[in-house]
Protein backbone atom coordinates (compact mmCIF):
# COMPACT_ATOMS: atom_id res chain seq x y z
CA UNK A 1 0.00 0.00 0.00
CA UNK A 2 2.75 2.38 1.09
CA UNK A 3 4.43 1.25 -1.88
CA UNK A 4 1.48 2.49 -4.43
CA UNK A 5 1.12 5.91 -2.25
CA UNK A 6 4.67 6.42 -2.89
CA UNK A 7 4.29 5.61 -6.96
CA UNK A 8 1.42 7.92 -7.17
CA UNK A 9 3.16 10.66 -5.55
CA UNK A 10 5.75 10.49 -7.87
CA UNK A 11 3.59 10.47 -10.80
CA UNK A 12 2.15 13.43 -9.51
CA UNK A 13 4.71 15.02 -8.99
CA UNK A 14 6.18 14.33 -12.38
CA UNK A 15 3.06 15.52 -14.20
CA UNK A 16 2.97 18.67 -12.31
CA UNK A 17 6.58 19.43 -13.38
CA UNK A 18 5.60 18.35 -16.60
CA UNK A 19 2.41 20.99 -17.11
CA UNK A 20 5.29 23.77 -15.21
CA UNK A 21 8.22 23.58 -17.70
CA UNK A 22 5.00 23.65 -20.43
CA UNK A 23 3.79 26.64 -18.98
CA UNK A 24 7.05 28.39 -18.98
CA UNK A 25 8.20 27.46 -22.44
CA UNK A 26 4.97 29.56 -23.63
CA UNK A 27 6.09 32.45 -21.56
CA UNK A 28 9.86 32.86 -21.51
CA UNK A 29 11.04 34.61 -24.62
CA UNK A 30 14.27 33.42 -26.10
CA UNK A 31 17.40 35.35 -25.41
CA UNK A 32 18.96 37.17 -28.52
CA UNK A 33 21.23 34.15 -31.05
CA UNK A 34 24.69 34.67 -32.05
CA UNK A 35 24.04 33.50 -35.53
CA UNK A 36 24.52 36.29 -37.90
CA UNK A 37 23.73 37.45 -41.81
CA UNK A 38 25.42 40.80 -43.16
CA UNK A 39 23.10 42.79 -45.78
CA UNK A 40 25.09 45.16 -47.59
CA UNK A 41 22.53 48.21 -48.99
CA UNK A 42 23.25 50.22 -51.88
CA UNK A 43 22.22 53.56 -51.96
CA UNK A 44 21.26 54.75 -55.43
CA UNK A 45 19.68 57.82 -56.63
CA UNK A 46 16.85 59.77 -55.03
CA UNK A 47 13.79 59.76 -57.09
CA UNK A 48 12.00 63.04 -58.05
CA UNK A 49 10.68 64.68 -60.73
CA UNK A 50 11.93 68.04 -60.08
CA UNK A 51 14.44 69.23 -62.88
CA UNK A 52 17.79 70.92 -62.15
CA UNK A 53 17.73 69.38 -58.63
CA UNK A 54 20.46 71.37 -56.40
CA UNK A 55 23.47 68.91 -55.64
CA UNK A 56 22.37 69.83 -51.78
CA UNK A 57 18.77 68.47 -52.07
CA UNK A 58 20.55 64.70 -53.00
CA UNK A 59 23.22 64.67 -50.81
CA UNK A 60 22.85 62.03 -48.41
CA UNK A 61 24.77 62.82 -44.80
CA UNK A 62 23.55 60.14 -42.50
CA UNK A 63 21.44 57.04 -42.23
CA UNK A 64 18.93 55.25 -40.06
CA UNK A 65 18.39 51.72 -40.95
CA UNK A 66 14.97 49.75 -39.59
CA UNK A 67 14.59 45.64 -39.74
CA UNK A 68 12.29 43.29 -38.35
CA UNK A 69 13.14 39.81 -39.08
CA UNK A 70 10.23 37.20 -38.79
CA UNK A 71 9.35 34.28 -36.29
CA UNK A 72 9.94 30.81 -37.05
CA UNK A 73 8.05 28.57 -35.97
CA UNK A 74 4.62 28.99 -33.64
CA UNK A 75 4.95 30.12 -30.01
CA UNK A 76 4.74 27.25 -27.18
CA UNK A 77 6.46 24.79 -29.61
CA UNK A 78 9.87 23.78 -29.61
CA UNK A 79 10.88 24.75 -33.13
CA UNK A 80 9.54 28.27 -32.33
CA UNK A 81 12.30 31.35 -32.48
CA UNK A 82 11.33 34.67 -32.15
CA UNK A 83 12.28 37.36 -34.86
CA UNK A 84 14.27 40.96 -33.85
CA UNK A 85 13.53 44.62 -34.27
CA UNK A 86 17.10 45.74 -34.95
CA UNK A 87 18.34 49.48 -35.80
CA UNK A 88 21.30 51.06 -37.26
CA UNK A 89 22.62 54.43 -37.22
CA UNK A 90 25.47 55.90 -39.78
CA UNK A 91 27.10 59.50 -39.41
CA UNK A 92 30.10 58.13 -41.93
CA UNK A 93 29.05 56.48 -45.72
CA UNK A 94 30.89 54.96 -47.82
CA UNK A 95 31.19 57.34 -51.33
CA UNK A 96 31.22 55.42 -54.20
CA UNK A 97 32.09 58.09 -55.95
CA UNK A 98 29.65 58.21 -58.79
CA UNK A 99 27.13 60.09 -56.28
CA UNK A 100 25.55 56.73 -54.72
CA UNK A 101 26.53 55.32 -51.21
CA UNK A 102 26.91 51.68 -49.20
CA UNK A 103 26.28 50.93 -45.83
CA UNK A 104 26.92 47.60 -44.55
CA UNK A 105 25.75 45.90 -41.30
CA UNK A 106 25.67 42.60 -39.15
CA UNK A 107 22.18 41.55 -38.51
CA UNK A 108 22.33 39.36 -34.96
CA UNK A 109 18.50 37.54 -34.90
CA UNK A 110 17.44 33.83 -34.27
CA UNK A 111 15.24 34.24 -36.66
CA UNK A 112 15.58 35.28 -40.33
CA UNK A 113 12.36 33.47 -41.98
CA UNK A 114 10.79 34.44 -45.22
CA UNK A 115 11.37 38.49 -46.24
CA UNK A 116 12.75 40.74 -43.72
CA UNK A 117 11.62 43.70 -43.92
CA UNK A 118 13.83 46.74 -44.00
CA UNK A 119 13.18 50.56 -43.98
CA UNK A 120 15.94 53.23 -44.26
CA UNK A 121 15.73 57.24 -43.29
CA UNK A 122 18.31 59.15 -44.83
CA UNK A 123 19.62 62.47 -43.75
CA UNK A 124 18.07 61.64 -40.31
CA UNK A 125 20.53 63.43 -38.15
CA UNK A 126 20.64 66.80 -40.48
CA UNK A 127 16.63 67.13 -39.59
CA UNK A 128 17.14 66.93 -35.83
CA UNK A 129 15.21 63.06 -35.76
CA UNK A 130 17.60 61.09 -33.95
CA UNK A 131 16.51 61.31 -30.48
CA UNK A 132 12.78 60.20 -32.26
CA UNK A 133 14.26 57.76 -33.79
CA UNK A 134 16.61 56.05 -31.67
CA UNK A 135 13.10 55.89 -28.40
CA UNK A 136 11.87 53.79 -31.52
CA UNK A 137 11.06 49.86 -30.21
CA UNK A 138 8.80 48.40 -32.93
CA UNK A 139 8.79 49.18 -37.53
CA UNK A 140 5.25 50.06 -36.74
CA UNK A 141 6.15 53.35 -34.67
CA UNK A 142 7.79 54.67 -37.69
CA UNK A 143 4.65 55.79 -39.83
CA UNK A 144 4.11 57.84 -36.67
CA UNK A 145 7.53 59.63 -36.51
CA UNK A 146 6.32 63.62 -38.35
CA UNK A 147 9.06 65.28 -39.84
CA UNK A 148 9.94 69.30 -38.22
CA UNK A 149 7.49 71.85 -38.97
CA UNK A 150 7.96 73.93 -41.91
CA UNK A 151 8.67 77.76 -41.68
CA UNK A 152 8.35 80.50 -44.12
CA UNK A 153 12.25 80.22 -43.98
CA UNK A 154 11.94 76.97 -46.32
CA UNK A 155 12.68 73.15 -45.58
CA UNK A 156 16.32 71.77 -44.05
CA UNK A 157 19.06 70.79 -46.91
CA UNK A 158 19.93 67.82 -47.01
CA UNK A 159 16.35 66.70 -47.83
CA UNK A 160 14.91 63.65 -45.55
CA UNK A 161 14.23 60.95 -47.73
CA UNK A 162 13.31 57.27 -47.08
CA UNK A 163 13.57 54.02 -48.69
CA UNK A 164 11.29 50.28 -47.97
CA UNK A 165 11.91 46.99 -49.05
CA UNK A 166 12.01 43.10 -48.58
CA UNK A 167 14.90 41.28 -48.37
CA UNK A 168 15.58 37.55 -48.07
CA UNK A 169 18.56 37.13 -45.90
CA UNK A 170 20.60 33.73 -44.88
CA UNK A 171 22.32 33.32 -42.19
CA UNK A 172 26.48 32.97 -42.74
CA UNK A 173 25.60 34.48 -46.14
CA UNK A 174 26.27 38.37 -47.42
CA UNK A 175 23.25 39.86 -49.32
CA UNK A 176 23.76 43.23 -51.39
CA UNK A 177 20.54 45.03 -52.27
CA UNK A 178 20.31 48.47 -54.04
CA UNK A 179 17.51 51.00 -52.55
CA UNK A 180 16.06 54.08 -54.65
CA UNK A 181 15.44 56.94 -51.87
CA UNK A 182 12.26 59.22 -52.53
CA UNK A 183 11.74 62.43 -50.68
CA UNK A 184 9.58 62.79 -47.76
CA UNK A 185 9.02 66.69 -48.58
CA UNK A 186 8.18 67.57 -51.89
CA UNK A 187 9.97 70.25 -54.00
CA UNK A 188 7.74 72.11 -57.58
CA UNK A 189 9.10 73.65 -59.93
CA UNK A 190 7.14 76.41 -62.26
CA UNK A 191 7.86 77.42 -66.03
CA UNK A 192 6.58 79.40 -67.73
CA UNK A 193 6.88 77.36 -70.95
CA UNK A 194 4.18 76.28 -74.11
CA UNK A 195 5.42 74.45 -76.93
CA UNK A 196 5.61 75.88 -80.46
CA UNK A 197 5.16 79.50 -79.28
CA UNK A 198 7.68 81.89 -80.13
CA UNK A 199 6.92 84.24 -77.74
CA UNK A 200 5.32 83.46 -73.71
CA UNK A 201 1.86 84.24 -73.99
CA UNK A 202 1.49 85.84 -70.76
CA UNK A 203 4.19 86.56 -68.17
CA UNK A 204 4.12 84.80 -64.64
CA UNK A 205 5.13 86.70 -61.80
CA UNK A 206 4.06 84.72 -59.01
CA UNK A 207 2.97 81.09 -57.65
CA UNK A 208 1.72 80.09 -54.55
CA UNK A 209 0.65 76.82 -52.63
CA UNK A 210 -2.66 76.80 -51.46
CA UNK A 211 -2.94 75.05 -47.84
CA UNK A 212 0.75 73.67 -47.30
CA UNK A 213 0.78 71.45 -44.25
CA UNK A 214 2.73 72.38 -41.46
CA UNK A 215 4.40 68.71 -41.36
CA UNK A 216 4.58 65.45 -42.96
CA UNK A 217 4.95 61.86 -41.88
CA UNK A 218 8.45 60.08 -42.31
CA UNK A 219 7.34 56.62 -44.06
CA UNK A 220 3.62 56.69 -45.67
CA UNK A 221 0.99 54.74 -43.91
CA UNK A 222 0.09 56.88 -41.48
CA UNK A 223 -3.81 57.40 -41.04
CA UNK A 224 -3.99 60.77 -39.62
CA UNK A 225 -1.78 62.15 -42.65
CA UNK A 226 -5.08 63.93 -44.02
CA UNK A 227 -5.38 65.84 -41.07
CA UNK A 228 -2.21 67.43 -40.80
CA UNK A 229 -2.97 71.36 -39.79
CA UNK A 230 -2.19 74.20 -42.28
CA UNK A 231 0.07 76.10 -42.30
CA UNK A 232 -0.60 79.85 -41.35
CA UNK A 233 1.62 82.60 -42.60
Amino acid sequence: MNKINIILLLLLGISFFSSCLDEADRTVIPKPGNESAVLSIHLGSSRTRAFDTPDEEKEVKSVACFIQTNDTGEVGTPTYKQGSFLKYFFDTLNDNGDGTYTVTMEIKTNSLAGETQVVMIANYKENELYDVLNGITSLGQLADVRTQSVTASGITTPLLMYAEEKVALQFGTQTTKIFTLRRVMARIDVYNEIPNTAEKPFELESAAIVNPRQYSYIIPGNEDAFNIPVLKE
